[in-house]
This record gives structure tokens, C-alpha cells and sequence, in this order.
């Protein structure tokens, strides 16, 4: 299971070296706006610097993890698009709905080793599905609209989760 968090940066365009800001008290090297793609991207949407990342003051980029949302934005362009500096711009925000989907998705995951009520475990069920229709298909509709009632349903479960381990005597 824990393959569908996994970061395949072979199948990915560098989205994260492209939509992400980078700023140096984070741990990169030079400091860049949202958008901007780093000047160590090459047309090929590799980095130019990978080996020697750490050497060169990027620990943030090998800190970084998308939790696999970079191959999976970058596989809902068409390879015509993929050279495309306009395509591989709109697919900047789904990169940052799917890194919100597969983070939830993780905790989601994670959290069936909790001791949860059944109508909580339903719940959390329904929502890991709802997000892997999402992620997994390259071609879903991912507007806000859509997205944005599963991901606050999915937080407020968390934090009810959160609270009531906060405040309440736990269930046996």
C-alpha cells in the first residue's frame, strides 16, 4: 500500500522544482517564487544538480516529498503537452490538489491501525476511495467544487479523531 505514496520522479516533469517556492532559510540554495521553474531544471525537466544536491545547499529538495501527486499531475498531460511551458503551467495546481489529496489519503491510511467506531471506519473508507478516484486517474476532474467537500470532510474526521483522543477516555 505504501507504493501509492511513493515519489516516482522518473515519470514526473519536475513540477515540484517548478510550482513549489523555494527560500533559502527552508534549506534550498536560492530563493524562488511559486511558478518560477528552478534554473537548475533542464529542458528536460531534470535537475541538473541531483548528485550533488546536499553539496550545493539544497537539503530541502531531498527533504521534500509529494507523496507520488508529481507523477500523477504530470501523467494527466498528453506527450504533446509535456513540451508545452503553457500545459505544464496549468498542471501546477493540480500538483498542489493532489499533494493535499495524498497527504490526507496517507493519514486516512495510516490511521486504520487506530481503534476507531465503526461508523469512523465507514467514513474513513468512503473517503480513501472518493481520493483514489481522484489521484488515480489522470483524466479526473479535480475543480474545487468537487475536491474541496471531501478534503474538509476528510480534516474534520481527522481533527474529531484528534480531539476526542484529547479529551475523551479512550474507547476499549
Amino acid at each position: 500500500m505504501a507504493e501509492i505514496f511513493q515519489a516516482d520522479c522518473e515519470n514526473c516533469l519536475g513540477l515540484c522544482c517548478i510550482a513549489l517556492r523555494f527560500n533559502r532559510a527552508d534549506g534550498f540554495g536560492h530563493d524562488k517564487s511559486a511558478g518560477e521553474p528552478c534554473f537548475y531544471l533542464d529542458a528536460q525537466h531534470r535537475c541538473r544538480i541531483h548528485n550533488r544536491r546536499e553539496d550545493l545547499g539544497y537539503e530541502g529538495c531531498i527533504d521534500f516529498d509529494c507523496l507520488g501527486a508529481g507523477q500523477r499531475a504530470s501523467a494527466s498531460l498528453s506527450a504533446e503537452d509535456r513540451t508545452n511551458p503553457a500545459a505544464i503551467a496549468g498542471v501546477q495546481a493540480r500538483l498542489r490538489i493532489l499533494m493535499a489529496i495524498q497527504e490526507l489519503r496517507q493519514a486516512l491510511t495510516e490511521a486504520g491501525a487506530l481503534d476507531l467506531a465503526a461508523p469512523d471506519h465507514a467514513r474513513r473508507q468512503t473517503l480513501l476511495t472518493q481520493f483514489a478516484a481522484f489521484a488515480d486517474d489522470p483524466k479526473a476532474d479535480l475543480h474545487e467544487s468537487r475536491v474541496d467537500p471531501v478534503l474538509d470532510s476528510a480534516r474534520a474526521l481527522i481533527r474529531s479523531w484528534r480531539d476526542e483522543r484529547q479529551g475523551a477516555p479512550s474507547r476499549s
